[in-house]
């Protein structure tokens, strides 16, 4: 079981650092406090503007798949979400992989927003902060971490069909095996995931600076 589940890497923007958290399942969050103090601005005033919860509500319609998104307020904190709206699944979604925010690290949104925040604050900002998600999307250990996450949850599936098979007793002594097989490739490809994001943080900075 992993116990780290991101790490934080500094860039540097005109003398100023900007934080962005790679999940070990592969988004990317940016520090949005951060990036809103460069021009005297506060994330909230952003995530207040009728597009930007426009276009979270658009997210969350593409995830959840339902349509009745239009008197939703994405940026409530969770009590006001459980107490208007009991959505708990979709308050730990946005928390986990579109907004996050707390009095210690500052607001973290997700790539997508972050686009949209730097453009609303500075065009050139925006071409930096663009330049930058792209390098880390698609620099080669962000693809290797991609495919090791994908042959994990394959993986995962094959373990969950050998389990039921010896637990209802309907495998045999090669099922028992192929569980063994397959519990030791998945330590194996977990530790190559933890591998790939560690080595992307340790050569994505050389890349740009």
């Amino acid at each position: 079981m992993e116990t780290t589940k991101s790490k934080a890497v500094e860039f540097v923007y005109q003398e100023s650092e900007i934080h962005f958290l790679l999940e070990f399942e592969g988004s990317i969050m940016i520090n949005a406090t951060e990036m809103g103090k460069l021009f005297d601005k506060e994330t909230r005033s952003f995530l207040r503007l009728d597009n930007t919860k426009n276009y979270v509500k658009a997210m969350l319609r593409k995830k959840f798949n339902r349509t009745d998104w239009d008197d939703f307020e994405p940026f409530l904190d969770e009590k006001q979400i459980k107490k208007e709206f009991n959505r708990t699944e979709v308050y730990d979604y946005i928390k986990d992989n579109i907004y996050n925010s707390n009095k210690k690290n500052g607001t973290y949104i997700c790539r997508q927003l972050a686009i949209k925040f730097a453009a609303w604050l500075d065009y050139d900002f925006d071409i930096w902060i663009t330049e930058t998600i792209e390098g880390l999307l698609f620099s080669e250990h962000y693809i290797i971490h991609q495919r090791k996450v994908l042959e994990i949850e394959k993986t995962k599936a094959l373990i969950a069909q050998l389990e039921y098979k010896i637990r209802y007793k309907i495998g045999d002594i090669d099922t028992a095996i192929e569980l063994l097989d397959a519990q030791q490739l998945l330590l194996k490809l977990q530790t190559e995931k933890r591998n790939a994001i560690s080595n992307q943080v340790k050569n994505i900075q050389y890349s740009f600076f």
